[in-house]
């Protein structure tokens, strides 16, 4: 906030030096006038107007050649250098004429022309005279900016030295050097957290850099660039510019709290801002006339949509849309300003350059302080999202009754049956009359208190299988014993919590150990539940409250895996038909 706070107050600080400098610059007298209706002919000594307007006149695109001449006072210093503001034009000629007549004509392209880093300026050297220069005459040809022509002057000093000119770029580097952060903070941001919103913030932070560095010309301190090749990229930059900010907007503010009709379409104004940008960067000459015009009015419709855009978010209660609001209002204000310039270049002319980078970084540092709120929202839902399913899962994996892992949990997760000693299927005797005389409430006691002797045992894994069945898993050295301790344990548990029973609640079991040897050809689940169902059939045959305890060999080394299982099959259906018999 302090931050923010400082880049605030430098925003005004450079707006009232703006507006004491635009005071200046418009007191000062402008020169003689010529104009060709077409640019014919190389300007040469033959081809300099003869006529010359310096009342009150009003420059005009249509010539396509307009001639300014300075008059430089005897007994003054001698001007070394043109200086004018940055635009797209086709050459630039310079006659300079002394006090005998003699004229020197030099001739500059736009690609040839040199630019001053840190302003938006050109310059250009002036050629030498045998004697001190009277008259400097100014050729421009095809100039699609009248305020090309307008700021146009002559210097004693090269522009590129001028004593503020240190602190100027002194001021732009570390705004440059800002925006650094928000475009490192986007990149390392998206390497782990793959949201959109966080890469077009990074995209937007990387095109208002090469915005500044290529309109303050810093970029040539580290690459030589011609006035040509920057004035194409500032269009393409700016460009670059609108298309981020907007697919920004498009992912960072909630899609609940935006316009919906209205968000479809801001895609499409991406794409149109950024093909504005590249049209414009290629083709510098095109419509010269209304050029400039027509090239800032095709951003108007991208700008109304943007601010409609976010203030509804806003007013649907977008948490978010506060940041860009507050970002852009400054960058919106000053865009405002150059762009009502630009389409009434009869206005005087207000540098906002400065005020453009600032507005640029406090638009970027501020998206970024929402970028992180935003992520900070994310990982708070996600960590909620997180603790939620993990307490679905639990629920889904435990009986809501005991607490135990229940079926579902048995099997989306079964553990290899080579890690247990033993395996017990356990069933509560009577339990159906529990129910009947003392009604479902005081049998769900005594569930629970059958499931409080099986817990918390390191060693042993306990299922309901449902109802008034369990499954114990043990790994211990002695699992017939310790299978044998929870049945034993059962009658004094629920004898304790349920008082009100007439008679001890008793378990029946049945039990197979698993030595190390048969657990190296153990069967599958299915076979081994189906093996301990027979067992827990016989205990309750022979009388319930008891445990039948079998190795899954049967204790014979010799016989194999087949001859077991046969044997085993004959004897549980030998069980069930006497079972079916005693009842029937």
């Amino acid at each position: 906030m302090r931050l923010l706070r400082f880049i605030l107050t430098l925003f005004a600080v450079l707006a009232v030096s703006n507006t004491a400098a635009f005071a200046q610059d418009t007191a000062s007298p402008l020169p003689c006038v010529a104009t060709e209706a077409v640019a014919w002919a190389p300007v040469t000594v033959d081809t300099l107007p003869t006529r010359w307007n310096c009342a009150t006149y009003e420059l005009s695109l249509l010539p396509e050649r307009t001639y300014l001449r300075f008059q430089v006072p005897e007994g003054s210093p001698s001007p070394r250098f043109l200086a004018a503001q940055r635009g797209p034009l086709s050459s630039i000629s310079v006659a300079a004429i002394d006090a005998a007549g003699r004229v020197k004509v030099t001739h500059h392209r736009m690609s040839d022309l040199q630019v001053v880093a840190g302003t938006d300026l050109l310059k250009i050297p002036l050629a030498r005279t045998d004697s001190p220069p009277r008259e400097i005459i100014v050729a421009v040809d095809l100039p699609t900016d009248l305020r090309v022509v307008r700021s146009m002057q002559l210097t004693i000093d090269d522009p590129s030295a001028a004593p503020r000119l240190f602190l100027l770029l002194l001021v732009i580097s570390m705004l440059a050097g800002m925006l650094l952060m928000p475009l490192i903070f986007g990149l390392m941001i998206y390497r782990v957290l793959r949201h959109s919103f966080v890469l077009w913030h990074a995209v937007t932070a990387a095109a208002l850099l090469m915005t500044v560095l290529v309109n303050s010309a810093l970029i040539t301190s580290f690459v030589p660039l011609g006035v040509e090749m920057i004035v194409r990229l500032a269009i393409l930059a700016l460009g670059l510019s609108v298309a981020g900010n907007v697919m920004f907007a498009y992912h960072f503010i909630e899609r609940s709290r935006a316009n919906a009709a209205l968000r479809k379409t801001l895609p499409w104004l991406a794409a149109w801002g950024f093909l504005v940008g590249v049209l414009g960067s290629l083709d510098l000459h095109s419509g010269r006339t209304w050029h400039v015009q027509a090239y800032f009015t095709a951003y108007v419709p991208v700008l109304i949509a943007y601010i409609w855009f976010v203030v509804g978010a806003l007013r649907r209660g977008s948490r978010y849309s506060r940041y860009l609001i507050v970002g852009l209002s400054p960058l919106i204000a000053v865009c405002l300003l150059r762009l009502v310039g630009q389409l009434t270049p009869w206005l005087p002319e207000n540098d906002s350059m400065l005020l453009f980078y600032v507005g640029c970084v406090f638009e970027e540092i501020t998206a970024m302080l929402g970028v992180t709120a935003r992520l900070v929202q994310l990982r708070k839902e996600r960590d909620r999202a997180r603790i939620e399913n993990a307490v679905l899962q639990n629920l889904s994996r435990h009986d809501p009754l005991t607490g135990l892992m229940n079926r579902h949990a048995l099997e989306s997760d079964p553990q290899d049956q080579i890690e247990f000693t033993a395996m017990a299927i356990m069933d509560i005797d009577h339990f159906k009359s529990i129910n009947d005389t003392y009604g479902h409430v005081v049998g769900d006691r005594v569930l629970k208190a059958v499931a409080d002797v099986l817990k918390g045992e390191e060693d042993a894994r306990i299922v309901r299988m449902g109802g008034e069945e369990f499954l114990i898993q043990l790994r211990c050295s002695r699992p017939g014993a310790r299978a044998e301790a929870f049945r034993r344990a059962i009658p004094l548990s629920v004898g304790r919590a349920v008082p009100e029973l007439d008679w001890p609640v008793t378990a029946s079991m049945g039990v197979i150990l698993l030595g190390p040897k048969e657990r190296d050809q153990i069967p599958d689940f299915q076979t081994l539940y189906s093996r301990m169902d027979g067992l827990l059939y016989r205990a309750k045959d022979q009388g319930r409250d008891r445990s039948v305890v079998a190795k899954l060999a049967f204790f014979d080394p010799d016989i194999s895996a087949e001859d077991a299982q046969e044997k085993f099959d004959s004897i549980v259906t030998s069980f069930r038909a006497r079972r079916r018999k005693s009842n029937g």
